[in-house]
């Protein structure tokens, strides 16, 4: 097939790169640098398998796209950001000037990868009456996205007519194992939104039995082990640490309130979910206010992982980010390590030197199982705050360390 995706950035690229195994892929590309990076085979983020995928594929990358692009296209996808305004709606500029981009052209099948709030689809299908418009939300993670592109544990379709087998779309992924399910366009977007926000619950609901925890003395570890034991539940995102961040769960929980809200609608749980995660970043700040004794104002802190979770270059709305921020505010000295070359400084054990306190914000493999022995002599304060729960308390207080983690 010959297939367009506009929008390179992590869902227009692993879609495209992915589909580009077997088909001829367009990938449309506004931005010169970024555009400029790809054309030279370089990836402007870091994804695992990715820069692989795209050195053995058939794909073309412009910003100028001729008529054969959108006109003769089996498929056009449309994968922009969509990214949250200051009252929690999202920001449909960039989907917005990519459809009046299609307008002319009345492609036959118009795929939306984006994540759009419900009714969108219907929107759209007023300026493309001529085309098939399908929702098809991704559902892609940070760092496993071409993985979870190939080998999905679903694929949805929202289309306003039934589907059938000769339809491209059908064609496209009938090879793709997972969960297959066609559903209306208003079922389809409202299924990115919702998932998302079932997983922001959990980490919040676990985040609140967490402070829980440290006022009765129980373990959040051995509670949410426990509880995820149970079958009706499981374990997944019930996890207690620093709160969720990257570029979905955050803007996606927001804008889903917002539409709750423009229909008069109640969103109490996502709102306290919300709540919940905002409030987790400074409780990580009050453990490190609390270990230095209150007063912040010349002390050396380090933060260990910045980008908001493990194997990702993502820094959009990390809790890492956030604690650096308001620790500096207070008067600290912060320096900050990344295995991803995001920080400060270039070397974890070079970080802690001279400092009073070590906070650890994600779960990158080479935090697990540090020297500790070096990290004690280098550190000026042997003070730990785990914000991911990822050591055992007690070995590493035997080590000398005054350890605090997220309600345990």
């Amino acid at each position: 097939m010959k297939i367009t995706v506009i929008g390179a950035g992590y869902v227009g690229l692993v879609t495209a790169a992915c589909l580009a195994r077997d088909h001829k892929v367009t990938c449309i590309e506004k931005d010169a640098g970024k555009l400029r990076q790809l054309q030279w085979g370089k990836v402007p983020f870091h994804e695992p398998q990715l820069t692989e995928l795209l050195c053995n594929s058939n794909i073309r990358f412009t910003n100028a796209p001729d008529i054969t692009a959108y006109y003769d296209a089996d498929l056009v996808f449309v994968a922009v950001g969509t990214p949250a305004s200051k009252d929690g709606s999202t920001d449909l500029t960039a989907f917005n000037q990519a459809i009046r981009q299609l307008t002319p052209f009345q492609p036959k099948v118009v795929v939306i990868k984006s994540t759009v709030p419900v009714g969108t689809c219907a929107k759209v299908a007023k300026a493309l009456p001529e085309s098939l418009i399908i929702s098809n939300p991704e559902f892609l993670r940070e760092s496993t996205a071409v993985t979870d592109f190939l080998e999905p544990d679903r694929i949805v379709l929202g289309a306003n007519r039934p589907l059938v087998t000769d339809d491209a779309i059908c064609q496209l992924y009938a090879k793709y194992p997972g969960e297959h399910y066609t559903v209306s366009w208003e079922s389809a977007e409202l299924s990115k939104y919702a998932s998302n926000a079932m997983l922001a619950t959990r980490i919040s609901f676990a985040n609140e039995l967490a402070n829980f925890c440290s006022e009765v003395g129980a373990d959040i570890s051995e509670v949410t082990a426990i509880i995820g034991s149970d079958s009706r539940i499981g374990s997944q995102f019930l996890k207690a640490g620093c709160g969720y961040g990257g570029s979905c769960l955050p803007k996606d929980i927001k804008s889903l309130c917002f539409q709750f809200q423009q229909r008069e609608c109640y969103a109490r749980i996502l709102e306290a979910v919300d709540s919940v995660n905002e409030e987790q970043g400074w409780i990580i700040f009050d453990e490190v206010e609390r270990l230095l004794a209150g007063s912040l104002t010349g002390k050396r802190v380090t933060i260990w992982g910045l980008a908001f979770k493990a194997g990702t270059d993502d820094l959009r709305d990390s809790p890492g980010v956030l604690l650096a921020e308001r620790l500096r505010q207070e008067g600290c000295e912060v320096v900050t390590y990344d295995p991803m070359g995001l920080g400060t400084d270039s070397d974890a054990q070079d970080a802690v030197s001279g400092a009073d306190a070590l906070v650890v914000m994600t779960e990158a493999e080479e935090f697990k199982t540090p020297n500790w022995g070096t990290i004690k002599s280098l550190m000026r304060c042997q003070n730990l705050v785990d914000g991911r729960n990822i050591y055992d308390p007690k070995a590493i207080r035997s080590l000398g360390f005054t350890y605090r983690g997220v309600g345990r």
